[in-house]
């Protein structure tokens, strides 16, 4: 939702002629009171807001409510006569800048006032690219380092299991994080391999994980997640990079399954048995598993059916099978 803060009556005037043009807007006027009561609630309910207004009262009244860059919303400031457009936080992550140059496109005359060292040095930022690909972060604690090398010039290794759009042109790619080159100040690592390097580095994790699934009738997601959590462990999988479950049709109503899915917040689909056949023979085969469901084997099937190339094959649990495919997503990347 977009929030938009006047204080003056020239500034309800230009959130009138904003409202007219984002349908999902809301117009708080301070000359009724409307802005500091509320303060709370609107940063709450808030993916942006825009303060009509001087710089200066958008600061004082957000102070309270700053938490973290991944967690703000994108703010505003737009003078009331409409001459500046100015970024004021969460200008990657939150979004701020692109939403800073979409109202200037609607205020005719109006600067975007943009103010984020990357973009001043013509590159994108880390947030940014991250933001832009969908991907989670592992861990942001040298976020702000590795963007600090980056806005002084100093040059990053990137290791990337996807393959890299990043425009930053002093990086350079690397396939080992245990031969960097020597004037490599940073590592960014695009994997849902958890791994390690001794130079400060900041790793995000694409969903590209698929989970081929069987399992008993009534088996309970508890034992699923299980399964699931002790395979990731033994083989540095962060459960941040799944991307789907999936299994044979005839488990459709499995509850465990399906709470599974709903517990890692992923979708679930369910091949027929006409699908799973046509890939069958590539993986062991179970003539017990044939005689009961019509194919001998579900979970690497189905895991290859959603993923392609199986990176952890069948494994068992208590009433479980599993297998892990990893989606290549280079050509997404080009």
């Amino acid at each position: 939702m977009i929030s938009i803060l006047s204080f003056s009556d020239q500034g309800a005037v230009l959130a009138r002629q904003l409202l007219s043009h984002l349908g999902d807007a809301v117009h708080y006027d301070n000359r009724k009171g409307q802005v500091k009561s509320q303060m709370n609630r609107i940063w709450d309910q808030s993916d942006q807001i825009l303060f009509i207004g001087a710089t200066g009262i958008a600061v004082r009244y957000i102070a309270p409510f700053i938490k973290h860059k991944t967690l703000d919303p994108a703010v505003l400031v737009v003078d009331d006569q409409g001459k500046f457009v100015i970024s004021i936080l969460s200008g990657h992550i939150g979004g701020a800048n692109a939403f800073a140059e979409r109202i200037s496109s609607l205020i005719p005359g109006s600067i975007p006032v943009i103010t984020t060292a990357s973009d001043g040095r013509g590159f994108e930022s880390l947030d940014l690219y991250i933001r832009r690909h969908g991907f989670s972060i592992l861990s942001d604690e040298n976020l702000t380092k590795l963007m600090g090398i980056m806005v002084n010039g100093g040059r990053i290794a990137y290791l990337c299991e996807t393959g890299c759009d990043l425009n930053y042109p002093n990086a350079v790619e690397v396939q080992s994080l245990w031969e960097l080159p020597e004037d490599v100040e940073g590592v960014f690592i695009v994997s849902s391999t958890v791994r390690q390097a001794y130079l400060p580095s900041l790793q995000v994790v694409p969903r590209n994980l698929h989970l081929g699934m069987g399992c008993r009738k009534g088996t309970s997601s508890k034992e699923i997640l299980d399964l699931i959590y002790q395979t990731f462990d033994r083989n540095h999988l962060s459960l941040l990079g799944v991307a789907s479950i999936s299994s044979i049709d005839i488990k459709a109503e499995e509850a465990g399954l399906l709470e599974a899915a709903q517990e890692l917040d992923v979708p679930i689909h369910f091949y027929t048995k006409e699908e799973i056949a046509k890939v069958e023979e590539l993986f062991p085969s179970s003539s017990f598993v044939k005689q009961t469901i019509g194919v001998g084997a579900v979970a690497e099937p189905c895991a290859y059916l959603s993923g392609g190339e199986l990176i952890v094959h069948r494994v068992e649990g208590s009433g479980v099978t599993l297998a892990i495919a990893r989606e290549d997503k280079w050509e997404s990347y080009m």
